[in-house]
């Protein structure tokens, strides 16, 4: 969870988006139906503008979220679906 928390901080905060999608790969790796840690990987790759790839894993996030998550992971699989023109 820690390294899903400081991928997300530098996300968020663009400060090291390389650095963000390295420790967000390691956590999917670890977990790979975890939709916090799939959501976290996919935004990252928003930020990255690797639209297609993001959407990927925003679909798998989508999939293994529940009534927790599933707010949050909608939202970012719309701005990516709106990216993509789809």
């Amino acid at each position: 969870m820690l390294l899903n928390n400081l991928a997300w901080v530098l996300c968020i905060t663009e400060r090291d988006l390389d650095k963000a999608e390295q420790l967000s790969r390691t956590t999917i790796m670890k977990e790979p139906s975890n939709p916090i840690y799939l959501d976290t990987y996919a935004w990252i790759l928003y930020k990255k503008a690797e639209y297609e790839t993001a959407f990927f894993y925003i679909q798998r996030a989508l999939e293994y979220s529940n009534e927790d998550t599933k707010q949050e992971v909608t939202e970012h699989y719309n701005a990516i679906l709106k990216k993509l023109k789809l």
